[in-house]
């Protein structure tokens, strides 16, 4: 069997959560996105500002993407084949873990480097900051729990309806970040201050 007929038979191209919620959730990343986009052409030129708020798009359209297609399946099923192909699947454990471990300290590094360079920034960015918390542990959850990491730390799975949760609050807050700077600088264009 070739690695694109096993690829293929685990993963297929279309629409993989057709639930109301799954739509609903997809499309609520793909509106953010275009809040972000929107507010990162809206003010301030300075290209910190563009490359965060472009950034955030990219990063919300691809799970808004992600949320129909599973390409974190995808993802995985290629993982899994070459496992296989090269003898570490009875060592797959350990790499899952490694896997979900190296996420969580890639999340961790970009929240640290985040907070490093917020200083001085807006509340407005700080509130985005907060979103991509809460977005980076929805993302370290999901997959701990698709890998069996808590099981392997003898954790609690934590209840589905609290992964929600987290990401919905999550895009909340980057929407309602994007939402306020798009509806500020608007006010700033209209009402400017006196020189």
């Amino acid at each position: 069997m070739t690695f694109a007929i096993i690829v293929y038979s685990r993963w297929k191209l279309g629409f993989n959560d057709p639930t109301i919620t799954g739509w609903i959730t997809a499309v609520i990343y793909i509106l953010i996105a275009l809040l972000c986009l929107a507010y990162a052409r809206c003010e301030e030129p300075s290209r910190g500002h563009r490359v965060f708020w472009w950034s955030l798009a990219v990063g919300l359209f691809v799970m808004g993407l992600n949320k129909q297609l599973d390409l974190h399946v995808l993802l995985e099923t290629v993982c899994r084949v070459i496992v296989k192909r090269y003898g570490w699947y009875p060592q797959h454990r350990i790499i899952q873990f490694c896997l979900v471990t190296g996420l969580a300290t890639a999340s961790l590094t970009l929240l640290i480097i985040i907070g490093l360079t917020a200083c001085g920034v807006s509340r407005l960015r700080w509130l985005a900051f907060c979103g991509i918390l809460l977005l980076a542990a929805f993302i370290v959850m999901q997959a701990a729990s698709m890998y069996h990491a808590f099981e392997m730390l003898k954790l609690k799975l934590p209840r589905p309806w609290l992964f929600g949760i987290i990401q919905g609050c999550g895009i909340t807050c980057i929407g309602l970040s994007a939402l306020s700077g798009i509806i500020n600088s608007r006010k700033r264009i209209k009402n400017p201050p006196f020189r």
